[in-house]
């Protein structure tokens, strides 16, 4: 699966979406997305620029994805570095390193919807 493909199917398991929901929701065929989907056709920037309206995400974030363009110069720097930390940790410690980087993600993102819960609660 390419890097695009794996982004897609990502951002719809977040959502709870389905191939078919997406192609609908963008108007192209369900063959397409499916290949698209398995990597075995490249999006072109129509399929990008309509994804991001459906995603409600940055057009800008969908085309670097696809690598239609240049990666954000200092997100890089910052991977490259992460990288060459992990690189000189254990496997075992890189696994560790995984799970609590993800652990904190979903806390973060478990608190922000705490917090916007309570947003909602106490304007009541």
């Amino acid at each position: 699966m390419d890097n695009f493909a794996i982004w897609l199917d990502a951002e719809m398991k977040k959502r709870g979406w389905s191939l078919q929901l997406v192609a609908g929701r963008m108007g192209v065929s369900h063959t397409t997305m499916t290949s698209i989907a398995n990597g075995h056709m490249r999006p072109s920037a129509d399929f990008c620029q309509r994804i991001a309206l459906v995603f409600h995400v940055p057009p800008a974030e969908v085309f670097r994805h696809a690598g239609l363009l240049p990666p954000d110069l200092k997100e890089m720097a910052v991977l490259r570095e992460v990288a060459h930390l992990l690189r000189q940790l254990s496997p075992e410690q890189q696994d560790a390193t995984l799970t609590f980087v993800r652990t904190l993600i979903e806390g973060h993102e478990g608190s922000s919807l705490r917090e916007a819960h309570a947003g909602v609660v106490s304007s009541s």
